[in-house]
């Protein structure tokens, strides 16, 4: 080996910067080329760039593919977009907190359920990964696909939450919108997919049972006939279920034409009718007749669902522990969460009751167990207002003297943990406020109890049925029937003059009770007076007697 001299080492060291120097600018050089290349190739490739060619996590804030790994190659593909299985279509919609698509951003696929609406991006109800609330906090969005856009999907934004109001619809800010039309600047609050075909809108529906309790007697006669109507003509998909819970020795003479569940009367009904509700739809989960449907709909037998309605949407939003229901009367009262707290709750104390009335849309599970302490709470409620006049004085608000079984039902599940969207328009009350067609054309049952026609000279015939009762709802127009009048079953005014949607006729509500009336008790058997239904007398008696 031959060793190196000092001035040797000293002229090698002097030669490797300028090695270093030629590698580094070399490299650099290397970098230009290719950085001018893309550039070219940017400049001159005459296909626009479109967002729908890339996996999910190709775009910045992505998350994972959900078909495969993070590198989204198992991500599905449209092959016939116009005969697409909506299975297997995968467009999304990413919104931000700052115009151009900056910020802060929540992702959400076009199969979404919210209380108000579905296939829909409701901003009322989002928060970002920081928990901040999203709500006015939108000012832009893309779409995206991982494949070819379907045909004939759009999607239009809206300025309010749908649902913000109980009736109320977003007001439409644009629409048309597509993956092509990149990121759109828009303050907005509500985004709606369209376009798709209802099964691809509907996905999976969870099977519902639509059931209400009565007994047998005049009274609720008519009402099991205008109800069962009310399901024939609303437009709920094939199999649902339908079923009038019947609290009676024995079963009745309308188990021919109504599905029923009869079980025996517990004697505390005696005392306080109500009670029937949550005692026999116990008893219905406990027989072997137990409903196997994945959502209950509880209604009341004076709830009739309207025409070409379906409370599929709102069955699609049910989960176990998070039930739908519409606002109560007692609605925002702090009465009713104080009073349980202090006086109801064994379990679970504290936790937030949902002040909620029917229709209830609660999964089958979660029924059951409401139902074992929705009757045991029923009886303490009812107990503790009828034995403390300080209480009730105190609570007299809540009108617990009737409604024992309602305060029931959301102590019960309050205790259970089990949570409600309060979602409106569920239903419209006879004494409820007037809305405009369009409005009520989606209201998909009322809950029937008065009925008016336009309180005008000019409609002659209509003035025969006229009432002296009911004066505090003259607004209405003129009454002419009410299921508080005993004759409500035999006396069904006829026909109906300027029925709704005609503006300034007879208003919805009213249409479609006597409309219902008349044409449930034309279509079906007569209800005679029998053991079950007593005859009415002149005076009324009879009308509300109960068969046991």
């Amino acid at each position: 080996m031959v060793k190196q001299t000092f001035a040797q080492k000293q002229r090698s060291a002097q030669k490797r910067p300028n090695l270093v120097c030629y590698t580094v600018v070399g490299c650099m050089l290397v970098f230009m080329l290719v950085w001018c290349y893309m550039l070219f190739a940017v400049l001159f490739d005459d296909q626009k760039p479109v967002a729908v060619a890339k996996p999910p996590n190709a775009f910045p804030h992505s998350a994972p593919s959900e078909d495969g790994g993070s590198d989204g190659s198992k991500a599905a593909l449209v092959a016939d977009p116009g005969n697409a299985d909506s299975t297997s279509v995968n467009v999304w919609a990413q919104v931000y907190e700052l115009p151009g698509c900056k910020g802060k951003m929540i992702k959400q696929d076009w199969k979404k359920f919210y209380p108000y609406c579905s296939n829909c991006l409701d901003t009322c109800l989002l928060k970002f990964d920081d928990g901040t609330r999203a709500h006015t906090k939108i000012e832009s969005v893309q779409l995206f696909s991982a494949g070819a856009w379907p045909q004939n999907w759009n999607v239009s934004l809206g300025s309010n939450c749908y649902g913000e109001y109980e009736y109320a619809d977003a007001v439409l800010m644009k629409q048309g919108l597509t993956a092509d039309s990149g990121c759109v600047d828009a303050k907005f609050a509500y985004l709606q997919w369209n376009g798709m075909s209802e099964a691809e809108a509907s996905g999976d529906l969870p099977t519902y049972n639509i059931v209400y309790s009565c007994e047998s007697s005049t009274y609720f006669g008519y009402q099991v006939y205008a109800n069962l109507y009310g399901f024939h003509q609303s437009n709920q998909p094939p199999g649902t279920g339908y079923t009038r819970l019947l609290t009676a020795s024995e079963p009745d003479d309308l188990v021919d034409l109504v599905n029923t569940f009869t079980a025996p009367r517990d004697p505390y009904s005696h005392r306080y009718s109500p009670f029937n509700k949550p005692d026999v739809i116990h008893k219905w989960f406990e027989s072997p007749q137990a409903p196997t449907e994945d959502v209950i709909v509880v209604i009341d037998p004076d709830n009739w669902l309207t025409p070409d309605t379906s409370l599929a949407k709102t069955v699609r939003m049910v989960k176990r522990g998070m039930a739908v229901a519409q606002p109560a009367f007692f609605h925002g009262n702090p009465r009713v969460q104080e009073f349980f707290d202090a006086y109801i709750c064994e379990k679970n104390c504290g936790f937030k009751v949902a002040t909620v009335g029917v229709p209830y849309f609660v999964q089958r599970d979660d029924m059951k167990a409401i139902a074992a302490l929705w009757r045991n709470y029923t009886k303490k409620t009812k107990s503790i207002f009828d034995s403390d006049r300080a209480i009730a004085n105190k609570y007299k608000s809540l009108q617990p003297g009737w409604c024992a079984e309602m305060y029931g039902y959301v102590f019960a599940a309050a205790e259970l943990g089990i949570d409600h969207i309060i979602k409106g328009g569920l239903q419209i009350r006879d004494v409820d406020s007037r809305v405009p067609a369009e409005k009520a054309a989606k209201i998909p049952m009322i809950h029937m109890g008065r009925a008016w026609f336009p309180n005008r000279t000019d409609f002659r015939p209509g003035q025969q049925w006229w009432h002296t009762e009911g004066k505090d709802f003259s607004s209405n127009g003129a009454q002419v029937w009410c299921k508080c009048n005993w004759t409500a079953e035999t006396v069904v005014p006829w026909p109906i003059p300027e029925p709704w949607p005609t503006p300034g006729g007879t208003d919805f509500q009213s249409t479609i009770t006597l409309k219902y009336l008349h044409n449930s008790l034309a279509e079906y058997p007569p209800l005679h007076p029998s053991k079950y239904r007593r005859e009415v007398g002149r005076n009324g008696a009879g009308y509300s007697h109960t068969f046991d």
